[in-house]
């Protein structure tokens, strides 16, 4: 049914955001997104995180709504949540999936050409075990499991200094890839997985579903930049050491609370206006 005044709509990043940078928590998150569902205001997860990660925290928060994983690579709607026929590329465990990146198999065989070529030295979770995963993240084993399934990217843990990311980024652009900062690694996706993209063509379904909508997206870091350019009202929260990562050239609205503080005081603004 239509809406008689625009509805809202969420996209928001997960790590250092939703959730706890380093504890992995949505403890401090979790009241506010309860209030949000109980007033059907729609949550879209938008990160890193795999399907399997967001799958998780959507169980635990209790989300129902479509999700974006690996920055961009693939958006999934439950089968059942528009009345209206949708272009996917398959279904799984009760979704479809609108596939936007490459495969996370054919990024491996690209970088490890690009190691070779180049004399790079990075690892990503490919590269390791389960038990060194949790070691570098500091997620539990299950966490890291949950973590290491990647469809569509590759996450380089390496510390890499910045004349190695920018030898890294112009080979992966050879290879139309691309390499993005997140809240504590590096993320190799395909040049056309963009969380604004994604976050574009879901809006484009919600507006088909509810009529007006007011698209908020929020997020903390380099990653997020081009969710940030798509949306209607754009906030920034800021980084564990109190600073705002930059921005420039996009209209955003900098929270002056660090990660799940502040995602929360987006929250309880937009409530308020429920």
């Amino acid at each position: 049914m239509m809406q008689s005044h625009p509805k809202t709509v969420i996209f928001t990043d997960v790590d250092g955001t939703l959730i706890d940078l380093t504890t992995y928590s949505c403890e401090i998150s979790a009241p506010a997104i309860t209030r949000l569902v109980s007033s059907n205001v729609p949550v879209v997860l938008c990160s890193s995180k795999t399907f399997r990660e967001q799958t998780f925290y959507r169980q635990v928060l209790k989300i129902s709504d479509p999700f974006i994983v690996e920055n961009g690579s693939a958006v999934f709607i439950p089968c059942d949540y528009f009345d209206f026929d949708i272009s996917f590329q398959g279904k799984r465990d009760g979704y479809l999936v609108i596939e936007l990146g490459q495969k996370a198999d054919k990024i491996y065989r690209v970088l490890g050409r690009i190691r070779s070529r180049t004399g790079l030295s990075f690892q990503t979770y490919s590269d390791l075990n389960i038990k060194e995963i949790s070691s570098i993240t500091g997620l539990s084993i299950g966490a890291a499991i949950r973590a290491s399934h990647r469809d569509y990217s590759q996450t380089i843990t390496s510390s890499l200094s910045p004349d190695e990311i920018k030898h890294l980024g112009k080979a992966l652009a050879k290879e139309k890839l691309a390499i993005l900062g997140g809240g504590r690694f590096f993320t190799v996706t395909s040049q056309v997985s963009q969380k604004g993209v994604a976050a574009s063509l879901l809006t484009a379904y919600f507006r088909r579903k509810l009529g007006a909508v007011v698209t908020v997206g929020i997020g903390d870091s380099p990653n997020d930049r081009t969710l940030l350019e798509v949306v209607d009202r754009a906030f920034l929260v800021q980084q564990p050491d109190g600073k705002w990562h930059p921005m420039e050239g996009i209209d955003v609205i900098r929270v002056p609370a660090p990660g799940p503080e502040g995602w929360c005081r987006v929250a309880e603004q937009l409530l308020a206006a429920v």
